[in-house]
């Protein structure tokens, strides 16, 4: 007949005052009433019945490093369509992800017959993601390469062998699909802008080699993580 509301801090402060309501609102009962209250007993288990599925969900801790290795390929850089190998580490904070790697792009020639050089790139780079889909382990990416481009002359009578220090900031996207607890891909699609772009001289005010400005690059990685 009448409608209590009740509030607190906490659980137990409403639990231990509902209680006591309750206790007090059958004290006051039981002289009106003597009629005994018949409380239904729940059905016992079923013996034969399956055990309930227990499913273990991995918790996110927020704090999550890693290590990867991959390969990648590039078109602007090297002549042709460069190749490379890359490895490095990572660290994921809740939808933020820093990176540090290095990455060797395979010596390629710049002539099939006749004087020519041979090119290659061992760089290091810096890069920070943020994921901007959860459910599709999409990041944007944006980071900085530094390296060195190496050129030596080919069929060439004076030939010599120099490196070029380069500088490249770089912005792209990155997926990821976990295959494992702990094993996952991850793919990157992005292009650099060559802010030092090295030139090679194959034969004087004849021929020279310089990778293009801007060049496109896809890399796909097997990462392992802690």
């Amino acid at each position: 007949l009448s409608t209590r509301e009740l509030r607190g801090t906490s659980c137990d402060e409403v639990i231990l005052a509902a209680a006591l309501t309750l206790a007090m609102a059958v004290e006051a009962a039981e002289p009106v009433s003597k009629t005994p209250v018949v409380v239904k007993a729940p059905p016992p288990p079923d013996p034969d019945a399956p055990a309930p599925k227990v499913v273990y969900h991995r918790r996110n801790p927020g704090f999550i490093p890693s290590v990867r290795g991959g390969y990648g390929t590039e078109a602007g850089l090297m002549p042709g369509w460069g190749s490379a190998v890359e490895v490095g580490s990572a660290v994921d904070i809740d939808r933020i992800r820093f990176e540090v790697g290095t990455t060797y792009w395979f010596e390629k020639s710049t002539s099939a017959d006749g004087p020519g050089a041979d090119v290659s790139l061992f760089a290091g780079h810096v890069r920070g993601c943020y994921q901007v889909l959860t459910w599709l382990s999409l990041s944007s990416c944006a980071g900085l390469e530094i390296g060195l481009f190496r050129g030596r002359g080919t069929d060439v009578s004076q030939t010599r062998e120099k490196s070029v220090v380069t500088v490249a900031p770089e912005i792209g996207v990155a997926a990821a699909a976990r295959v494992t607890r702990w094993w996952s891909l991850r793919a990157y699609v992005n292009g650099s802008f060559q802010l030092r772009r090295p030139r090679i001289l194959i034969l004087p005010e004849r021929e020279s080699y310089a990778p293009q400005r801007v060049s496109a690059r896809f890399l796909l990685s097997s990462e392992l993580s802690f």
